[in-house]
C-alpha cells in the first residue's frame, strides 16, 4: 500500500498552479501527488507524470488530461519533445523510495525480511543490488589497492596484492560452489548468477 503524500498542501501551495497549465510529476508513485495536481487544473490543463515502476504504473488515473510514462524522469526532454511540449508551468519531484517498495517483501529493499538485496526501482533492469555488491567484493581491493599503489613502494603493492588475492580465492570458492551446487544450498539466483560470472571474470583478470 502506498503512503499518503508528505507535505501535500504546502507542495502544491508551492507549485502556484495554474488551471490552463502544463505539470510535471516526476516520481508518479501512488498518484497521491499528481491527483491533488489534476484537482486545481481546468479541462485545459494537462500533467505528465513518470515512474520507472511497473507497480506504480498500475496506479495509472484515468483521465484524459494525464499522460503516464513508464521511464525514469531522466528521459524527460525527450518525452516532452514527443508530446511536442515547449514549456512547462511546473514540475514536482519527491525523490526516494516509498513505504510501498519498503513493505514488499519481493522488492528487496528492506532488511526485515528473508529475501533477496534486489534494490531496483524498475523491475526489469537486470542488474541488482545483490549483483553489485558481490562483484566488487573481488574487484574493489583490486582497484582501489593495487592499482592505487605507486610502483615506487613495491611493498604497500605487495599488500594490496595480497588482499586482491584474498579476494579472488573467495570468488574461485563461490564460483566452484555454484557450479556444482546450483539449486541446492545457494538460495538466491542472482548469488548463483554472480559467482559464476565473476569465477569468469576474475580468471580472465588474473591472466592478463
Amino acid at each position: 500500500m502506498y503512503h499518503n503524500p508528505v507535505l501535500l498542501k504546502e507542495s502544491i501551495i508551492g507549485l502556484n498552479i495554474n488551471p490552463n497549465g502544463i505539470y510535471v510529476d516526476a516520481t508518479f508513485g501512488g498518484g497521491g501527488h499528481s491527483t491533488e495536481i489534476l484537482n486545481n487544473l481546468n479541462s485545459s490543463g494537462r500533467l505528465i507524470a513518470f515512474d520507472q515502476d511497473q507497480d506504480a504504473i498500475e496506479n495509472k488515473i484515468l483521465d484524459k488530461r494525464v499522460s503516464l510514462v513508464k521511464s525514469n524522469f531522466k528521459y524527460l526532454n525527450n518525452y516532452l519533445n514527443y508530446f511536442q511540449i515547449n514549456k512547462i508551468d511546473g514540475l514536482l519531484a519527491d525523490f526516494g523510495i516509498s513505504s510501498y517498495q519498503i513493505d514488499n517483501e519481493k522488492r528487496g529493499f528492506s532488511t526485515r525480511f528473508d529475501s533477496e538485496l534486489g534494490m531496483r526501482m524498475n523491475k526489469s533492469q537486470k542488474t541488482d543490488a545483490i549483483s553489485v555488491l558481490l562483484f566488487f567484493l573481488f574487484t574493489g581491493p583490486f582497484i582501489i589497492l593495487y592499482l592505487n599503489v605507486p610502483p615506487e613502494q613495491p611493498r604497500e603493492r605487495d599488500y594490496a596484492y595480497a588482499a586482491s588475492f584474498y579476494a579472488f580465492a573467495i570468488w574461485v570458492g563461490l564460483g566452484v560452489w555454484a557450479l556444482f551446487d546450483i539449486g541446492k544450498t545457494m538460495k538466491f539466483e542472482s548469488l548463483k548468477k554472480t559467482a559464476i560470472f565473476t569465477l569468469g571474470g576474475s580468471i580472465l583478470i588474473l591472466l592478463v
